[in-house]
């Protein structure tokens, strides 16, 4: 079939694994931080936005299409969903460390919580607060180099 057919039947494949629960979108964001999927989601839909279509009517080759007006547009939300993987690695290696036995600062904020070390505790979740500020700091500094339409100041 045609571009725009391939396109709508990969959408519903994952719209269809999105509500049952699939294997492709994960269980959990604390299993399944960030899944590629969603970046090829992204892509799919920039690409059927009028201002692409606008770009191929103008006779631009469709490597131009896709580099030059598609990707930067989609990186938007690639970035937005790296920024957010960020926060849930930190929340999943509570999880993570605990079960498997590895040392890191998820494994300490349990310990010291079994031990009733509050203050302890408290540290943890107040650096951890602190790695996600500058995570979502991060991402708005990303989004002015991904996105002209952004602008510093």
């Amino acid at each position: 079939g045609s571009r725009e057919e391939v396109i709508a039947e990969t959408l519903a494949c994952i719209e269809e694994a999105k509500e049952c629960g699939g294997v492709i979108v994960g269980c959990s964001n604390y299993f399944v931080p960030h899944t590629p999927i969603e970046n090829v989601v992204a892509v799919l839909e920039t690409i059927r936005q009028d201002y692409v279509r606008t770009a191929r009517a103008k006779g631009l080759p469709e490597g131009a299409v896709v580099w030059r007006h598609a990707f930067p547009n989609a990186l938007v939300t690639v970035v937005t969903l790296l920024g957010g993987s960020l926060s849930n690695l930190l929340v999943g290696s509570v999880l993570t460390e605990t079960i498997f036995n590895l040392p890191g600062v998820g494994r300490f904020t349990v310990d010291a919580a079994y031990a009733r070390d509050f203050p302890v505790v408290m540290g943890c979740f107040l650096f951890q607060a602190v790695v996600f500020v500058l995570a979502n700091i991060l991402v708005d500094l990303c989004y002015a180099l991904v996105d002209p339409r952004v602008r510093l100041g």
